[in-house]
Parts: structure tokens; C-alpha cells; sequence
């Protein structure tokens, strides 16, 4: 079972299209070919194509929605092995960070989003890398290159959509950029 989670797409899961020679079709139709079920969400909401597959109180239940709800009933309905490790999670873009998201900042438990404390140091918070490995940025240069730009800028940059879809509502309804403010340090 393979869950693919991308974003501005209305297509089948890896390219799928009957009698194509792109995509996965050929390979898909091979003798000895491994048989899987593809599944896609889309979860649009105010702020951006993709809710980030989480429950929050700007977009809604979507975690719940797709874990309780939608992931059950797709393995009720088909003749699948209903194990976690039978399950595939994968994701290009937005979806791609959201199936690695485990190695970024934890907003609920890290005290700093800037610094990881290990042991009695502090380790920059990776934010981007090169294909090679090599820091492209630290998730402190992230956010202020993005200060430079405004504040409450909804949607403007990555940590804007982040902040619209994690970040809890300030007194004004407007979200607050908690990892662009001051408090992030």
C-alpha cells in the first residue's frame, strides 16, 4: 500500500495512465511486477492546496480525517495487508517534507526552533541541504530571510504557509509567526 502525498495535482499516484509509455503503466503491467494500491489525498484549504495532513485550529481535523477515517475505510475496502509495515508513505514537494517532517522542528517540544540542544551544546536546525549533503541553510537563515519580506504574510514564503496552517490565531484572527518572531529565539 503505497500513500503519496504531493500537492497541485489532480492525477493518479506516480504518473499512472492507462496505455501510457510514461509513468508506471509499463512496469505496472509486467509479469512479476510487485501489485499495490496508490493512493493520493487532497486536503486544500484557505491558505494553500495541502492542509500539511494535520489537525489544527486554522485548517481543521485533516490528521484525523485522513488517519481515522480515510486510511481505514480505503483498507476495509480492499484486499490489502493491514499492517505498518506493509505501508508505503511517500511525497514530492510539500508532500515530500510532509513524510519526512520528523527531522525538522517539533513546535509542541522543541524550546528553540533556531538550536537543537544536544547535551551542553547547541546545534543549528538544518533547514535545507544540497544534493551532496553540505547545509544550504539553517532554519534561522530561513526565517529571517523572510522577515525581510514582512510580517503576517500569509502564504508568502513556506514559513508564512507553516505558520497559517500550524500557528495558533493571535488576538487580531491573524496567525501568529511564532518561528518569525522573536519568541523563536
Amino acid at each position: 500500500m503505497l500513500y503519496s502525498q504531493g500537492h497541485f495535482s489532480t492525477g493518479a499516484p506516480l504518473g499512472f495512465q492507462l496505455d501510457s509509455d510514461r509513468g508506471i503503466y509499463p512496469d505496472w503491467v509486467k509479469d512479476g511486477f510487485p501489485r499495490m494500491i496508490a493512493v493520493t489525498f487532497q486536503h486544500p484549504n484557505p491558505y494553500f492546496d495541502d492542509s500539511y495532513a494535520v489537525n489544527s485550529v486554522n485548517v481543521g481535523p485533516y490528521g484525523d480525517a485522513i488517519l481515522q477515517e480515510l486510511i481505514p475505510e480505503v483498507e476495509k475496502r480492499f484486499r490489502i495487508i493491514r499492517q505498518p509495515w506493509a505501508r508505503l508513505l511517500d511525497g514530492g514537494s510539500t508532500g515530500g517534507w510532509e513524510s519526512l517532517a520528523v527531522d525538522g522542528v517539533n513546535v509542541y517540544q522543541d524550546k528553540n526552533a533556531f538550536y537543537k540542544e544536544i547535551d551542553w551544546r547547541h546545534e543549528p536546525t538544518i533547514n535545507s541541504r544540497e544534493v551532496n549533503g553540505q547545509v544550504r541553510q539553517t532554519s534561522e537563515q530561513r526565517n529571517h530571510f523572510e522577515l525581510v519580506n514582512g510580517t503576517h504574510g500569509r502564504s508568502g514564503e513556506q514559513i508564512d504557509i507553516w505558520s497559517a496552517v500550524f500557528g495558533p490565531l493571535g488576538e487580531d484572527g491573524i496567525s501568529n509567526h511564532y518561528s518569525t518572531s522573536e519568541t523563536a529565539r
